[in-house]
């Protein structure tokens, strides 16, 4: 088989493998733009969220925060969840702690 021929199989098959966007019946299509408009949303927010906050508000480094965003949905997610303190869990020193004297 000449490599002419072996890349029109190719072709061939990948043609019959993949979906292409016209053979998509329209709630297919919604559902893929839904979800693209979903992660790029979580996405920015995220993104956004990370700027705003200073160091001693999100867990972790800044940047790695900003590479795991990255991830697919589970990114933004994550951080959402396991990145960011909460107002109930402050980041205390022990150093800086001033006892209160009435």
């Amino acid at each position: 088989m000449t490599k002419r021929q072996l890349k029109r199989r190719f072709k061939r098959m990948q043609r019959r493998t993949t979906k292409q966007w016209k053979r998509l019946s329209p709630p297919q299509r919604t559902m893929y733009v839904a979800g693209a408009v979903v992660q790029v949303t979580l996405f920015a927010a995220a993104q956004i969220d990370i700027t705003k906050r200073s160091r001693e508000d999100i867990r972790g480094p800044k940047l790695l925060w900003r590479l795991i965003c990255f991830v697919n949905f589970i990114g933004p997610i994550l951080y959402f969840a396991f990145g960011r303190l909460t107002q109930e869990e402050p980041v205390t020193d022990e150093t800086d702690v001033t006892p209160i004297v009435a």
